[in-house]
């Protein structure tokens, strides 16, 4: 209970940092806020969604890993504990959730879990062009994240004939953080990355940007090129340093729940 105030607290100081930059965008035509946003000021941006999000991630964990420890200690569920839990697993893309398996369980925990801020902003910096792109601009999309429907999205000028992609479009940053977010915990493609973080929570290490980057080869045609840029934008802008806010560990009564798998 704690833990989820805490999360609360915390999540309401950075949405009101957040309101700071959303109000400044709206008052201000888009040519002086690109002026306004140094590489300093574009970084807080990030961080701030990126922060909000993964709080937001964190109580599902949380709560997750609670009724987790209900299973293993045989107490029922209740029918909004099942519901909640089946909405949960719809939102991660699981195929299929049965409470009474385990394994269900873990591929759900190793799911529901966050995205390091430093690779947050690193990839934001990268494929957005430090929020110049085209698609970050009219369709605050800052990880270049496509759709397959037309008028999802923007169309790229430089898309090949018979290709049917866009860019998407998002409502907000905040939203395209979120979907970005949801993007690697849920999609086959970054099935390494999430066991790569899981194989961290184990052990007991941090969850932070260097110790997952290298799992990102598919993000990108580029595979292992990708994965040095990104790494080197991290160090190079001293990233790292922003993996704590908003991470909180998993709390102590829940670190022996891992020795069950």
């Amino acid at each position: 209970m704690i833990a989820l105030l805490k999360g609360v607290i915390m999540r309401k100081k950075l949405m009101i940092i957040l309101a700071v930059f959303t109000l400044t965008a709206v008052c201000l035509p888009y040519k002086t806020i690109a002026k306004a946003l140094s590489h300093k000021n574009f970084i807080a941006f990030i961080l701030s969604n990126a922060a909000i999000s993964n709080v937001d991630i964190l109580q599902q964990r949380h709560k997750l890993l609670n009724l987790y420890h209900d299973f293993i200690n045989k107490k029922p569920l209740s029918a909004e504990q099942r519901q909640w839990l089946a909405g949960l697993a719809q939102q991660y893309r699981l195929k299929t959730f049965n409470t009474k398996n385990n394994v269900s369980w873990k591929s759900l925990i190793i799911r529901v879990d966050i995205v390091p801020n430093s690779q947050v902003v690193a990839q934001a910096i990268n494929e957005s062009a430090w929020g110049t792109s085209r698609f970050a601009r009219q369709g605050n999309n800052y990880f270049g994240m496509w759709c397959y429907s037309k008028g999802c999205g923007i169309v790229p000028k430089q898309r090949a004939a018979g290709r049917q992609f866009e860019v998407r479009k998002f409502a907000s940053v905040l939203s395209s953080v979120q979907a970005y977010m949801l993007n690697l915990n849920s999609n086959g493609l970054y099935k390494e990355y999430r066991e790569q973080r899981h194989l961290l929570r184990l052990a007991g290490e941090p969850i932070y940007g260097l110790n997952l980057v290298s799992a990102l080869t598919m993000y990108s045609t580029k595979r292992q090129t990708y994965v040095n840029l990104i790494t080197n934008v991290i160090k190079h802008y001293d990233l790292a340093k922003y993996d704590t806010i908003g991470n909180t560990a998993t709390p102590k009564k829940h670190s022996d729940i891992f020795n069950w798998f």
